[in-house]
């Protein structure tokens, strides 16, 4: 389970949590009762996380254009005095 920090600080086994802290926004590992304790208490500056679902299509790689050939010497004309 994890919250996200919207405002102030929470510190949590030695590590500050917030925005702009060392430990980030987003505090994981926390359990079902520790999650609820902290998002009442915090008047809405703390709300429940939920890691984003992407689609498994959208996570794969789309092949780039392809290159474009190169002519050989041989099939260009030579232009000369």
């Amino acid at each position: 389970m994890a919250i996200l920090i919207k405002r102030f600080k929470v510190r949590y086994n030695g590590v500050t949590y917030g925005p702009g802290e060392p430990g980030g926004e987003i505090l994981y590992g926390l359990s079902q009762d520790e999650e609820d304790k902290l998002i009442a208490e915090s008047n809405g500056t703390i709300e429940r996380y939920i890691e984003p679902q992407f689609d498994q299509e959208a996570e794969s790689p789309k092949p780039g254009p392809k290159p474009k050939a190169k002519r050989s010497n041989a099939s260009r004309k030579k232009g000369g005095k």
